[in-house]
């Protein structure tokens, strides 16, 4: 629990220091593979129409033939976790067969969890967290940790794009202002010409 604390405080202090997201996912999809002894872990982010899902970050057995897989977010689970924001659990993925062709393809998981990526209703994108086919579930209490920790890191990412489009506004402001002092000083030289 207290690994899971401090890779949730590092998720925050990564962030807010200004770290780039694409590091910070990296970081939760590793952190959430260690701590909980899965054999592979991948996160998909929806795509700009969020009609499809791209798994961007994994790490584990596989994590190669996963990443930049496409996954429709109508005929996946994937795409039923980021709707619902409510985790599933699936006991052998390979066959389960709500889970996309091309997933199932990719990824030999057994049984497997998938977690949206921060609270119900706002979910920022989806981490499967699975053990290899024959393998036993994720232990209870590990279930729990991670969904606690993809949920508080969903709300990081939240917190850290408020505050960058915070400062893009401060920027725009800034230049706005920059723009209409050299408006004024153009017409008093004109004025003054």
């Amino acid at each position: 629990q207290q690994q899971w604390l401090a890779a949730s405080s590092e998720v925050t202090r990564r962030l807010l220091a200004g770290a780039g997201v694409d590091e910070v996912l990296s970081f939760v999809t590793q952190q959430t593979l260690e701590m909980t002894a899965a054999d592979l872990v991948v996160l998909a982010l929806p795509d700009a129409d969020r009609e499809h899902l791209t798994i961007s970050h994994a790490a584990g057995a596989g994590a190669q033939a996963a990443v930049g897989l496409r996954l429709p977010t109508e005929a996946s689970i994937s795409g039923q976790v980021l709707a619902d924001g409510q985790p599933v659990m699936v006991d052998d993925f390979r066959h389960d067969p709500r889970a996309s062709q091309a997933a199932r393809a990719a990824m030999e998981l057994g049984p497997a969890i998938l977690l949206p990526l921060g609270d119900r209703g706002n979910a920022r994108g989806v981490l499967t967290v699975g053990r290899v086919a024959g393998a036993l579930p994720l232990p209870q209490a590990a279930t729990e940790l991670a969904m606690t920790f993809a949920a508080q890191a969903g709300i990081a990412l939240e917190l850290a794009e408020r505050r960058q489009d915070a400062e893009r506004l401060l920027i725009f402001e800034d230049r706005d202002r920059i723009a209409r002092d050299l408006h004024d000083q153009v017409i008093q030289r004109l004025y003054a010409s």
